[in-house]
């Protein structure tokens, strides 16, 4: 496995060049995807970007500073992460060797409600009961109290974004930035209601791979709807797997070999 180290705003496994970055999602979830770092730096080196920026534009920007230094090289997007990689990719179409988007969220807002229809759909009473008790609790606290109620929030949906989970492995740490999830997702949501993020996706010149779950709550018809504006995009869809490919126990080895195939 390749050495782990950090510089601004980035950590490193492996040394330059780099033939892969991964764009975590959240917005504001730094670290969430060190689990696919560690695997993939076994034979490749690998960049794991930390965004920090408070608006979505900033967060691009702030991308392809970290990046600037990489050749031709191949961005994986998780969620809100892969959405930015649809909007670095559109304003640097040159920059990037290929997208491979696992979970992309919907782009236009055609389908941006079933989202949380599904998941609704999903909780049991009593977890319904509970996510009510904390967005109440939530809404009248102070910032400190607030991040620990979102985490909580967070915890309990991840349940009903798993077909089967993995509990036998280690949680990440996930260095979660309210105050970037607060401001760039509600920049994101108006956004997507302008069609901003479905008009961008005809700039993009790269190859782009969409992997998704077919038990995702994000729906699959929002993919196919993202591909037929991009000129050269394919998906695959991943049967008994939620929103989370590397930690389901029926998809995450099918997802391991996808990636290798893509990065061969």
């Amino acid at each position: 496995m390749n050495e782990e180290f950090v510089v601004k705003n980035c950590k490193l496994y492996g040394n330059s060049p780099y033939k892969i970055a991964l764009i975590h999602g959240g917005p504001g979830g730094a670290g969430e995807m060190a689990d696919i770092a560690r695997h993939l730096s076994c034979t490749m080196s690998v960049m794991e970007p930390f965004q920090t920026a408070l608006s979505v534009q900033g967060q691009v920007d702030e991308l392809k500073d970290i990046l600037s230094s990489a050749l031709s090289i191949t961005l994986l997007g998780y969620s809100w992460g892969a959405m930015l990689s649809l909007l670095i990719a559109s304003q640097n179409p040159r920059m990037f060797k290929k997208l491979i988007l696992v979970g992309c969220p919907p782009l236009g807002q055609k389908f941006a409600e079933e989202t949380p229809k599904t998941r609704q759909m999903r909780l049991s009473p009593e977890d319904q009961i509970e996510i009510s008790k904390i967005k109440n609790k939530i809404s009248t606290t102070n910032q400190k109290e607030r991040k620990k109620l979102f985490l909580e929030l967070k915890k309990l949906f991840e349940k009903v974004d798993s077909y089967n989970l993995d509990t036998s492995l280690s949680e990440p740490h996930i260095d979660f930035r309210l105050d970037i999830y607060e401001h760039v997702w509600s920049e994101a949501e108006k956004l997507r209601k302008e069609g901003s993020f479905l008009t961008c996706l005809s700039s993009i010149s790269c190859p782009v791979v969409f992997i998704h779950g077919d038990y995702d709550p994000h729906p699959c018809a929002a993919v196919w709807e993202a591909v037929s504006f991009i000129k050269n995009a394919h998906v695959v869809i991943l049967k008994n797997c939620g929103h989370t490919p590397w930690v389901e126990i029926e998809a995450k080895n099918e997802f391991y070999e996808l990636l290798k195939k893509e990065l061969e």
